[in-house]
């Protein structure tokens, strides 16, 4: 059976007009990563971002046998609790986008995401965007 490991969750908001910065005050929430418009592009060669980033990261997960694959989106949406209408208001002038990424060591690999955790990220109000890749088990930066 495959196994899937080093998951991640992310929280990443971005706007053509709006800066980044002002996510952190509305969401109360530390970034992992925050990128203003006209910024040079983390590792993109002396490119400039386009529009402002905002990123939050939940953990990776090394070891299978620690904890179920989707704790980090799971730890996300803990983590995103009663923040819901500051979203909705964030909306107006950003996209918001849940990510979930991990790899397998099989082509088979696969999880279930329970009802409870589905109702919660619809909650949100996010896009949902999941990739599960074949290959090495290293987590791609964010």
């Amino acid at each position: 059976m495959a196994v899937i490991t080093n998951t991640s969750a992310m929280l990443e908001i971005r706007s053509l007009s709006h800066p980044a910065a002002a996510v952190t005050d509305i969401l109360g929430l530390n970034p992992t990563l925050v990128v203003e418009k006209g910024d040079l592009k983390p590792g993109a060669s002396g490119r400039t971002s386009s529009s402002s980033v905002w990123k939050y990261n939940t953990l990776l997960l090394a070891d299978p046998e620690l904890a179920d694959p989707l704790d980090p989106l799971a730890q996300l949406v803990i983590d995103l609790q009663g923040k819901e209408a500051a979203l909705a208001a964030l909306r107006v002038h950003y996209t918001t986008k849940v990510w979930c990424t991990g790899y397998t060591d099989g082509h088979t690999g696969s999880f279930v995401i329970s009802s409870d955790l589905m109702t919660a990220l619809g909650a949100l109000g996010c896009d949902f965007f999941c990739t599960i890749e074949l290959g090495p088990t290293a987590p791609r930066a964010a």
